[in-house]
């Protein structure tokens, strides 16, 4: 077993500790520091094995990096900045579809797709944030319909 394999418990807290400190900062308005923790935690579970492309943590920490990347571009100045936090924050939202569609239709795989549509939509005036956000309403309505109670979903206003 090589040691990129190989699963060492220092390797597993540290994305542990590495996301706490991005949410940390994040919560006292540290947001490009957080951002680059969730950065590094992302980087430390993509390298271990127990980290599966639809592990839900992965798909967590790719909904926190989005989030903070866009609390990056409505709160710092500079275009460079800007552009920059808005290609991490779409990348982000692309990965955590990604990990959530392997897994299954769920809540949360339709606030994704929600979140990103949105933002493609809304900041970029990009057509395909309106397909993006009818896949969240579909998913919504499929699980709906599959569980027989209306789904209130508070991100959507």
């Amino acid at each position: 077993m090589n040691n990129r394999t190989a699963l060492s418990p220092s390797a597993v807290l540290s994305y542990a500790q590495l996301l706490q400190e991005a949410r940390d900062q994040f919560a006292i308005g540290v947001c490009i520091e957080a951002a680059e923790k969730v950065s590094e935690a992302i980087l430390a579970m993509e390298g271990t094995l127990s980290f599966a492309a639809n592990n839900p943590h992965l798909a967590d920490a790719y909904a926190l990096q989005a989030a903070i990347c866009t609390e990056v571009r409505k709160t710092y100045h500079g275009n460079d900045t800007k552009q920059r936090y808005m290609r991490l924050s779409l990348d982000a939202y692309r990965s955590e579809i990604a990990c959530r569609a392997l897994g299954c239709e769920t809540e949360a795989l339709a606030k994704a797709h929600f979140l990103y549509g949105r933002t493609l939509a809304a900041d970029l005036g990009d057509s395909r944030g309106y397909h993006e956000i009818a896949k969240a309403m579909n998913i919504l309505a499929t699980l709906a319909d599959r569980d027989g109670v209306e789904i209130k979903a508070p991100w959507l206003y």
